[in-house]
């Protein structure tokens, strides 16, 4: 009996955990279809992956965050490099994230394709958050 009852348990917890939206929400999906989110109901959802809020109150727009490779990714540093297609030609772009006290830092360095990488390498290992 008790066999049973911790087995419906964890059906329930399963379908629960799979539900794409909670009640009162509507679905947001990105352009290609990888990602997920939701917004209340009362939304205006404009595209499939942008909503506002009623009188405009807020805009969120979902996307695929697109990076050609990561030099970390860890639970204290997130150092990406900005796909090519997403920037002007002859431009690349490193974004660093670290954890702060109330958020995250965020540094962005473009640079010239040209320009070699060692100074924004140097400069991405600096981040940090104020003490």
């Amino acid at each position: 009996m008790i066999a049973r009852i911790g087995a419906a348990l964890a059906v329930l917890a399963m379908a629960l955990a799979a539900r794409t939206t909670q009640p009162n929400m509507q679905p947001l999906k990105e352009q290609r279809g990888l990602c997920q989110a939701a917004v209340p109901a009362d939304a205006t959802v404009l595209a499939g992956y942008i909503a506002q809020g009623p009188k405009e109150a807020y805009t969120a727009q979902l996307e695929e965050f697109h990076y050609s490779r990561a030099f970390e990714n860890t639970a204290t540093r997130l150092w990406v490099e900005t796909e090519a297609h997403a920037l002007s030609p002859g431009i690349r772009a490193f974004h660093v994230y670290v954890p702060a006290k109330t958020g995250r830092c965020h540094l962005g360095i473009s640079f010239k394709t040209t320009t070699p990488d060692d100074a924004p390498k140097r400069i991405a290992q600096t981040l940090s958050a104020v003490k």
